[in-house]
């Protein structure tokens, strides 16, 4: 099967999935690690069908190390000496496939592990708060290590931004920058209304104290016994309970969005169009 065909064809099914886990995230605030196992597998398969290279060893070689990185994000175990084997396992895989591969192919591929380590790093730091936003990252870099844009619109990869600037990496550049993007959202909304409050008015809105505030985060709290404005009561379940006990009668609230939506929504820019940041180079 042409190359060209298989990349399409995985990046297909992988933005069927991310839409998938989308509305899981947005329904029931959790995502399936199916989601991800699947992606993983679509990634390793691509790799090993020669998207790579058409040295069928060194496809083969990165596509286990895929494995390896997913059965590390997927399987529930304990033990430090099986963690002490499976990075082992991965790290020796990473370097074989690099080695084994030829010029460009070994750093397009590098993206994979690269992202993996990163995206580790960003989650356990609390830079990423959510363990399936850094799968789905991880996951696109498995499955979309290079650029292939359906649409030439000029933001094709220059070299060698392609191993600097890998589209794991533009994905989650993108959605963070659609998140930021709800901000003039948000002040031109809280303008019209006359709702002016800086800077809760950048954040979110004000309205009436929600009986259940499952997808709201208040942007009020309340301390010894009175309603305070701008102080976010982080991770506590209760906290509408006690904006409505303090006599809050309205407040400011910002809609929890999950990072997989805009993930999502870059994933398919970077698909269908490439890199934007590649147009100001």
């Amino acid at each position: 099967m042409d190359p060209g065909t298989v990349s399409m064809t995985a990046a297909a099914i992988s933005l069927i999935v991310l839409v998938i886990s989308a509305f899981m995230d947005i329904r029931n605030r959790e995502v399936s690690d199916g989601c991800w196992a699947v992606m993983f597998a679509v990634g390793a398969a691509a790799i090993a069908l020669g998207t790579l290279t058409s040295d069928l060893t060194a496809s083969l070689v990165a596509a286990a190390s895929v494995v390896l990185i997913a059965m590390d994000l997927l399987w529930d175990r304990s033990g430090s000496a099986v963690d002490f084997i499976l990075y082992v396992l991965i790290g020796a895989s990473s370097v074989a496939a690099f080695l084994l591969l030829d010029g460009d192919a070994a750093y397009v591929y590098a993206s994979i592990p690269v992202m993996y380590v990163l995206m580790l790093a960003l989650y356990y730091t609390g830079a990423v708060e959510g363990g399936a936003d850094a799968k789905a990252i991880i996951a696109i870099a498995a499955v979309m290590p290079s650029y292939a844009p359906l649409l030439d619109i000029g933001a094709s990869a220059p070299e060698p931004a392609v191993f600097l600037f890998p589209p794991a990496l533009a994905v989650l550049i993108v959605a963070a920058v659609l998140t930021i993007l709800l901000v003039p959202c948000y002040l031109a909304f809280n303008l019209v209304r006359g709702d002016r409050m800086f800077p809760q008015m950048l954040m979110g809105y004000r309205r009436d104290v929600p009986e259940d505030g499952a997808h709201l985060w208040p942007l009020d709290t309340v301390e010894d016994g009175n309603l305070v404005h701008g102080r976010r009561p982080w991770h506590d379940e209760h906290a509408f309970s006690k904006l409505r006990e303090a006599g809050a009668e309205k407040v400011w609230v910002t809609p929890i969005i999950p990072f997989i939506v805009p993930t999502t929504i870059a994933y398919a820019i970077i698909w269908l169009f490439g890199n934007p940041l590649f147009l100001l180079i």
